[in-house]
């Protein structure tokens, strides 16, 4: 696997007691990942958990493996700082009644983060920003299905990722017909494949 390549991969994420968090197939792959089948990930570009990024490095196309992955690996150790106490007002403002194992979303400088609910009382809601599996060793089972060499075949594979349907490549020139789309293609385009631009 090399830098920059696009690798389509269907993967299944278990704890140690067997119990499916992350999945690329049925109901659990549509409501993580909005669609079920294979993930386009961009090798050394994505943003993979550590553990996943080394068993890539070695895999080639219909290569499967499963790994079993420490903390560190994985999604880190759970960290107090993490953890916060968010005034119930806030929530009231924007018209939501938070309840406890809800997942919550909030804007920062970095882009959104979620949290879960963890306790609600005398107007502080408490709030965990860490992964759910934080902390706990996991077990990933992953398969290469595609690993697209093809630059018309990488922007194809990208704009169905993003949902996009409909549209044409002139030159290194490519035009979209979803605007509501627009500014999203231009920013993975224009880190993924800066080649080319993009126009509605």
């Amino acid at each position: 696997m090399e830098e920059g390549d696009f690798v389509l991969i269907e993967l299944e994420g278990r704890d140690v007691n067997g119990n499916v968090f992350d999945t690329t197939k049925g109901e659990l792959a549509k409501k993580l990942h909005g669609k079920e089948g294979p993930l386009l990930v961009v090798y050394g570009k994505a943003v993979l958990i550590p553990g996943l990024k080394k068993a890539l490095a070695d895999m080639k196309e219909g290569d499967e493996k499963e790994i079993k992955l420490s903390p560190d690996e994985a999604f880190g150790q759970r960290k107090k700082e993490l953890i916060k106490v968010v005034p119930l007002s806030q929530f009231k403002e924007k018209g939501v009644i938070p309840a406890k194992g809800n997942i919550v979303s909030f804007e920062t400088e970095s882009g959104v983060v979620n949290g879960i609910v963890k306790s609600i009382s005398n107007g502080r809601v408490m709030i965990d920003f860490n992964h759910p599996m934080a902390g706990r060793e996991v077990i990933y089972k992953v398969k290469v299905v595609k690993v697209i060499k093809d630059e018309k075949e990488k922007i194809k594979a990208l704009l169905s990722d993003l949902g996009v349907k409909e549209y044409e490549i002139n030159d290194k020139v490519i035009k979209i017909k979803d605007r509501d789309k627009l500014e999203l293609v231009k920013v993975n385009i224009a880190f993924l494949l800066p080649q080319y631009s993009v126009e509605a």
